[in-house]
Order: structure tokens, then sequence, then C-alpha cells
């Protein structure tokens, strides 16, 4: 299989699609002939965050705007599942991005999950040729606690990493905290997620299980995105990486996700 426009543009229409039509798509492998395992390591990456810009660029041509970006697979333990060794990312777009303590009709997504995380938002562009994490640092203007949700517009779910990276590296959308905290009145590294659900806690870690610290992750991210000609900008915002393990949502539940020195934010679902 050669990867061109034409293949690039048809597949992430019909991914483009699934989103809105809520009518899920078969795998790359399954309806492509693509064989993942047989091609080189960096062509499939490649050719994976191709098809996920092309689907971006859908949304921005159909009015939506880029607002965010989400960082996934920060964990050792998830990146050796998938045999991967490095994060992932993806685009968040403005309709994805919810108010904390809203109720969420879960007949809008097809088999949705929640992860804890903390967002950053900028005050800076991050265009740097290598930005450092200084850079980060002086870039950052406060952070939020978050909710994201991760779903899969792929019949069955994702097949493996790939599948995931063309559907958005599987953000369906982000719940944020309403009271921003400063970088340095909060320990990122330290502070403890506690996701509760009917009292209960489902999901909990620290913000040292995101790469050693979450800004670990936000200097991966910012030369990431660099190298693919997307840098991030001022006024986005990053959610840096799953806490604890994902959550299936339930209808009738609801959800607050507590982290330490930064503070809590909820969703109900029926």
């Amino acid at each position: 299989m050669i990867f061109n426009d034409e293949f690039f543009k048809s597949y992430s229409s019909k991914l483009f699609d699934a989103k809105f039509s809520r009518q899920l798509v078969g795998s790359i492998e399954k309806t492509s002939g693509i064989d993942w395992d047989n091609l080189d390591i960096f062509e499939s990456e490649d050719a994976a965050y191709k098809i996920q810009e092309y689907v971006a660029a859908r949304n921005l041509q159909h009015g939506l705007k880029i607002v965010g970006r989400k960082i996934g697979l920060t964990s050792k333990v998830i990146q050796k599942k998938f045999n991967f060794s490095s994060p992932i990312s993806g685009f968040i777009f403005d309709n994805d991005v919810f108010g904390t303590n809203n109720t969420f009709d879960l007949r809008y997504w097809e088999n949705p999950s929640i992860e804890g995380e903390i967002a950053v938002v900028l005050k800076r562009d991050l265009n740097n040729e290598r930005n450092t994490i200084v850079d980060i640092i002086n870039a950052i203007d406060y952070v939020l606690p978050a909710i994201e949700i991760v779903d899969s517009r792929y019949e069955g779910g994702a097949q493996g990493i790939y599948d995931i990276i063309t559907d958005n590296s599987s953000n369906a959308g982000v719940i944020l905290g309403a009271s921003p905290v400063r970088l340095f009145d909060a320990d990122l590294e330290n502070c403890k997620m506690n996701m509760m659900c009917d009292g209960d806690i489902v999901s909990s870690g620290f913000g040292r299980d995101c790469l050693g610290h979450p800004l670990n992750a936000l200097v991966w991210l910012a030369n990431f995105m660099v190298e693919r000609e997307n840098p991030l900008k001022s006024g986005e915002f990053i959610i840096t990486g799953a806490l604890g393990p994902a959550v299936k949502v339930e209808a009738g539940k609801k959800f607050t996700v507590s982290l330490d020195g930064i503070g809590g934010v909820s969703a109900n679902f029926e």
C-alpha cells in the first residue's frame, strides 16, 4: 500500500463523517489492506498522524476551531501495552469542550470512558525549533483540573496504536474545571488525583505518573508539534495525560475528579 493524498483524503473523510453521523468505520487494516506491522514504524506513525491532520483540516473547513491539544500514552505501562515508545497527541476542537457539572447524554458517544487529567493553559506560542522546560514554564498561564472523554469511531474499537492516532488519539471531549490555579501555586508532580463515583474512588494516581512530571509530557508535545508544523499557540490548553486508569461511563452516574492543590471538576451522565 502506497500512502498518498488521495488515500489520506478518502480515509479522513470516513473518520470525519463517523463522528457526526455516528456511523462507525472499519479499521484501516480491514478496509484498505494495510498491514501496519509490515511497515517501517516511522512510515506508519507519519501516515497515522497525516490522517489525523486531514480530519482536523476537515473540521476547520466546517467552521470548528482548534482550542487545545491532548497528550496520551504518558504512562510507561501503557506504552508497553501498545509496544510504542513515545506519547501520542491529538487536537481538541471548540465543540468538544464543556464546563464542569454539566449533564451529558451518553447517546452522543459509542462506548465512552473518562480519565482524570491536568489541563495547562498557554499564554505564549511554543514555536521554537527546540523548546526546553524553561520555555514551557514561561509559556504557562495557569492550570485546571480536567476530565477527558475517550471514545472510538472504529467498529469494535481501535485495533492498535495507529488506529488510535488516526482517530484523534481517541479524544471525544474535555470537561474543564472553573477555577484556574497559577503554576507555582500547584505541585504538579506530587498532586494526587482521585476520581469518585457515588462516593467510591474508581480511579486514582499522581502527577508524577505522567512521564515523571506533567511538564515532561508538555515538553515532548511542544517539540513534536513543531516537527509536525502545528506548533502550540497562546490561548490553547493542553491536557497532559491520564493520571489513573480510564473508567467506563454509565448512565445515571456522577463522576468527580479532584486534584490536590488544583481543584475539582465533575460530570453527570444520563
